[in-house]
């Protein structure tokens, strides 16, 4: 059996996911739910293998608690709306362009028919910046382990070392995911831009013109 994972899937599920993972092992070897030391029986591929599965089905499960980041910290959230008029800020000779008045997904997926490279730079982009937003929640949810470590007063001083690191990474992952997805959204519009065939295709035909219709005394006069 060959597992293939692409970019997008191993930046937004697998990399959260195996986050997710490594916090609820710790929580589970803390709370002697679990032994680790019993995985040393444990074939290395079938180990690396397994990890790599567990970490993918976790982000997609846990995929939902990424996407309330956004709506607890409206503040922060750059839409796709706001990209175009920066762009166009920057380029106004682009406002009639058709592919302005398009969804970011579609242009997407046009960009990938034209130009893949620049199609796999926004994909890129965009896997990053729901990777860094989808890693808040471990982030956060390790701060405040490390933190009830620190109080109960074991191995406190690298209890309180990780919070504040595990703090400051879920504080910068909030802007830094905007910001990394807002860049998406304006390469996106940057490579459109560039590539007039896709204006071809999103132009709207032109109307096909109306029949004349002759009144009936011409009709009767041209018999």
């Amino acid at each position: 059996m060959r597992l293939s994972l692409g970019i997008f899937d191993v930046f937004t599920y697998a990399i959260p996911g195996s986050l997710y993972l490594a916090f609820g092992l710790y929580v589970g070897a803390r709370m002697d739910w679990i032994d680790p030391g019993k995985l040393d029986d444990v074939p290395t591929l079938l180990l690396a293998g397994g990890i790599v599965v567990i970490s993918y089905v976790i982000g997609h499960l846990t995929y939902l608690a990424g996407t309330i980041v956004d709506r607890v910290f409206p503040f922060w959230v750059k839409t796709s709306a706001h990209a175009r008029r920066r762009f166009l800020d920057k380029m106004p000779q682009a406002a009639d362009r058709p592919f302005m008045n398009v969804s970011a997904t579609v242009l997407l997926t046009a960009i990938e028919r034209y130009d893949k490279d620049a199609a796999l730079e926004v994909l890129r982009l965009r896997a990053a910046g729901l990777m860094v937003r989808n890693c808040f929640p471990p982030f956060l949810a390790g701060c405040v382990a490390a933190i009830v470590e620190a109080v109960g007063d074991h191995h406190r001083p690298t209890a309180i070392v990780c919070a504040v690191l595990l703090g400051l990474a879920a504080l910068v992952s909030v802007p830094e995911n905007q910001k990394l997805r807002d860049w998406a959204n304006h390469k996106t519009l940057e490579a459109c831009f560039w590539t007039p065939e896709i204006d071809e295709v999103l132009r709207p035909p032109e109307p096909a013109p109306r029949p004349v219709r002759q009144g009936l005394w011409r009709r009767l006069t041209s018999a």
